[in-house]
């Protein structure tokens, strides 16, 4: 809908009260599938039913009329000055990270003006806030606009209009406040790859060791990376001038590097094959919120032929428990998991599993946060433990996400970060073989997530997708929700503690069918 268009039915909706003198769109979305629309408004009154309606006629009027339906949602919003400083500060976590490092709560300070009289409510003044940065920070801060950007932001969350400003503080650092608060170790280690014969195709690199493929986390502005290549792609961009995109292992993993192309190793470039050793010298940066290698200088070498790799230590288990707890499951439907007549599989004797579960802000393992974690214990075949917790993602949840799985940023707002939990989540699973419904999903969230806290993880794992495709044939598919109707087990879909002790049963019911255990991957 056309600003212009939009502007005049705010016009015609603020004129039917004065207690919507200030009230704004915040939101309207069209749903093309079912003709239909929904508004929401935002305002600082409280607006009766009766309101409303009066805003659902002009509303139908004033829309066009191949909308069948249209909904409305009226929220009452005051501005005060903690809800827009904690608002800024969000705003700032969420979309200016490189700056928000620098911001404290205490940074932000809002103004707002005194009431003006009731039938002048619009024409009250811009509530105003001061940012106060890091000096080294503010130019960039002014740069990039932020200040311009957080105005336009609390406009839309707000029924004021609002003014910003910014001013600089020293960096210097005050050791007082280290020795009382404490420092976040992040434990990370990375394991090199020594090759051997390099030879110059591009400038020579000037080393003979890498880091392993594995290790690769996030952006670094210098890392040097070896393998074997997979393959060679030649590619135009827009200009007209060719780049190339090689594909390359070192067996702990695999990654594609961009190599823009140079005149000096055009034609070298060209006679790079499957096979080939090379070694790169290049940035790792966030693209579209994927992890890119772009390769700056790459030679030829020899890669160990006899290379095995090695495990990173990982931290000891902690001795108790600290923020989640396991608890005694005494109370589940035995009908529904086994009977009493039938004895369990003599496969499931003397092992431990643990199944689990995470539910997510997206599905990108290298950027996506987990918010919450299921899991449940199988010893001797029986459930016996469960564990689980709302973890605070320390970024924003998708309303789509939210709308799958119940879990919006309100519910995990006071909930400590996935860090506190590394160590509780390790000693639950330390021993077991871990068991999920697409493993290889879950798996990758928890082996990254935990390594930032030095925990690693070399559990076998068992996917019980492939697990129940081979066992159970002929099913419309196989997600979770199917292979367990097939079985009469009932669960709360997509809440991570649910989820997980639904897929525990399902597990016990194909190891009871086809009488042994998969394969750990």
């Amino acid at each position: 809908m056309a600003d212009e268009k939009l502007n005049k039915l705010l016009f015609r909706t603020r004129s039917l009260d004065d207690r919507l003198a200030r009230a704004k769109f915040s939101k309207v979305e069209i749903y093309t599938d079912t003709r239909s629309v929904r508004v929401t408004m935002i305002c600082d009154n409280t607006v009766p039913e009766e309101l409303k309606k009066n805003i659902l006629d002009v509303l139908n009027r004033e829309l066009p009329p191949s909308f069948s339906k249209i909904a409305l949602e009226v929220k009452k919003i005051k501005t005060d000055e903690e809800l827009v400083s904690k608002e800024i500060f969000s705003y700032l976590k969420e979309n200016c990270k490189s700056v928000a490092h620098s911001v404290a709560m205490g940074d932000i300070k809002v103004e707002i003006p005194p009431e003006s009289q009731e039938n002048e409510a619009s024409s009250r003044l811009p509530v105003k806030f001061c940012v106060t940065v890091d000096k080294d920070m503010a130019e960039q801060f002014r740069s990039h606009g932020t200040i311009k950007d957080i105005e336009n932001h609390l406009g839309r969350s707000f029924c004021d209009e609002f003014r910003g400003d910014m001013t600089e503080k020293d960096t210097e650092t005050d050791f007082s406040i280290l020795k009382e608060k404490p420092v976040r170790i992040d434990y990370v280690t990375y394991r090199s790859i020594k090759v051997s014969d390099v030879l110059p195709l591009d400038d020579l690199i000037g080393t003979d060791r890498a880091v392993y493929i594995d290790d690769v986390r996030g952006e670094m502005d210098s890392i040097y990376l070896c393998g074997e290549i997979l393959s060679v792609r030649e590619r135009e961009a827009q200009s007209g001038k060719p780049y190339y995109l090689i594909e390359f292992s070192d067996r702990t993993g695999k990654i594609t590097g961009t190599y823009f192309n140079k005149k000096a190793t055009e034609n070298k470039i060209r006679r790079l094959k499957e096979g080939d050793g090379i070694i790169v010298h290049g940035v790792l940066e966030n693209y579209r919120d994927r992890l890119s290698l772009v390769i700056k200088k790459i030679n030829y070498c020899r890669f160990p032929q006899d290379f095995t790799p090695e495990r990173k230590p990982s931290r000891p288990s902690p001795a108790e428990y600290t923020n989640a707890f396991p608890e005694r499951v005494t109370e589940y439907d035995q009908r529904d998991i086994f009977t009493e007549d039938e004895p369990l599989p003599a496969c499931l004797m003397g092992r431990t599993f643990v199944v689990f579960d995470f539910e997510t802000t997206g599905t990108e393992a290298n950027t996506d946060r987990v918010t919450e974690i299921g899991a449940v214990k199988i010893e001797n075949g029986v459930i016996t433990e469960k564990f689980g917790a709302l973890i605070n993602p320390q970024m924003k949840i998708p309303e789509k996400v939210t709308e799958i799985t119940g879990i919006d940023d309100a519910m995990v707002a006071d909930k400590p970060p996935f860090s506190a939990f590394a160590g509780d989540i390790y000693k639950f699973f330390e021993g077991a073989t871990l068991v999920a419904h697409n493993i290889e999903f879950d798996y990758k969230f928890l082996k990254r997530l935990s390594e930032e806290s030095g925990y690693y993880y070399y559990n076998g794992g068992i996917d019980t997708v492939q697990f129940a495709r081979d066992t159970v044939k002929g099913l419309s598919n196989y997600k979770l929700n199917t292979v367990c109707e097939h079985f009469g087990i009932k669960f709360l879909h997509h809440r991570a503690w649910a989820d997980a002790y639904a897929t525990a049963q399902m597990f016990i019911e194909l190891v009871k069918i086809a009488g042994k255990i998969p394969e750990s991957v």
